[in-house]
């Protein structure tokens, strides 16, 4: 396991979804310091961090709020002639069973009504076509 490699994994847009070197999640930082980060992290170390979260969430969130701590908001814009609730259910469907393969069925799944917009590091988050026929390969070229 070397930097190179993981940062190669993670410049991959094939990589989504897969873990590195077979058994770790990486969790990259966008740089808005000045140095992005990629963390590696496996499965024991990630259950401990979610556990941990939920716990100090559940200290200072109402029943309400904690609802919402668990709530993924997908922000969605379809290419020009797609069929948005087609691509909303592949969407739905792809990252629900992304959740569910690590464990993270509880995560409720809402289509946002604003379309996406760039976050503080100046970056857009974008989603990698998923095509599950294709079974971890990907035809996505880098181009957005």
């Amino acid at each position: 396991m070397t930097w190179s490699a993981a940062q190669e994994f993670v410049a991959d847009p094939g990589s989504a979804g897969r873990p590195f070197a077979g058994r770790y999640t990486l969790i990259t930082t966008s740089g808005t310091t000045g140095a992005p980060g990629i963390f590696v992290v496996d499965q024991r170390a990630l259950a401990v961090n979610v556990a941990l979260a939920s716990r100090m969430r559940g200290s200072w969130l109402s029943a309400a709020g904690l609802a919402g701590a668990v709530a993924l908001r997908i922000r969605l814009t379809c290419a020009a002639g797609a069929d948005a609730e087609e691509v909303w259910r592949a969407v739905l469907d792809g990252v629900a069973r992304a959740l569910a393969d690590r464990g993270l069925g509880g995560v409720d799944l809402q289509r946002a009504a604003e379309p996406p917009r760039q976050g503080r590091g100046g970056k857009f988050r974008t989603a990698i076509p998923f095509d599950p026929a294709q079974q971890g390969e990907s035809s996505h070229d880098g181009k957005p």
